[in-house]
């Protein structure tokens, strides 16, 4: 294998970190996920830092992560402005785009690594258009406690997070969403790695 494609020892960490949780996810009832999902709802929208929120993005979730339709639902009944991500194959910016209604999440198919999103050609709003999000629940593959995060590998949320800082000066409150099987002592990350304020998950609920 030629220097220029081989893993660094942190990139080397992070892919076998990702196979041992994908290993382990795999293994959990739809049941579990469902009911697990439930109890992260439940806490997350008594948290002040969502009661707050007017304006959010919320990830779309495939297999394996905590399920966000409800959470979805519950912006949307609260008349938050909510965004969704948007993906294009070999483009590395993730963009976010307004979700109008519950119809419109409703009839959304799934794309680019099987996520529902936007068509490609959709003409929705980005959120950099009316500003600052207040907000952004994320996804990911593993988290601490304390809010580091390892996600698929692609960069695309810390990439956003930073884009946000640098248009508006700061960065919405950044919450990840996980299973209890995703929540683990330690990850690696380096200093492109964008924290997050906190991470819910059921068995650190109290």
């Amino acid at each position: 294998m030629s220097s220029s494609k081989a893993l660094t020892p942190l990139s080397a960490a992070k892919a076998q970190l990702r196979k041992e949780i994908a290993a382990k996810l795999s293994k959990l009832p739809e049941e579990e996920i469902a009911r697990q999902s439930r109890s992260v709802f439940l806490a997350l929208v008594k948290k002040p830092e969502f009661v707050a929120a007017r304006r959010v993005s919320v990830y779309v979730n495939t297999a394996n992560e905590i399920v966000s339709d409800e959470i979805i639902q519950k912006c949307l009944q609260d008349g938050k402005d909510i965004f969704i991500p948007h993906f294009i194959r070999k483009c590395p910016t993730m963009r976010m785009l307004r979700l109008k209604d519950l119809a419109e999440f409703q009839n959304l198919d799934a794309t680019l690594w099987n996520i529902r999103q936007h068509p490609q050609n959709s003409e929705a709003e980005e959120y950099i258009e009316t500003g600052a999000l207040d907000l952004v629940l994320t996804p990911g593959v593993a988290f601490t406690k304390y809010g580091h995060r390892l996600g698929h590998g692609m960069g695309y949320y810390d990439r956003w997070l930073s884009d946000h800082e640098q248009r508006f000066g700061k960065q919405p409150v950044k919450i990840g969403l996980a299973l209890n099987e995703q929540v683990i002592d330690s990850v690696p990350v380096d200093e492109t790695d964008v924290p997050l304020d906190f991470v819910l998950h059921e068995a650190g609920i109290s």
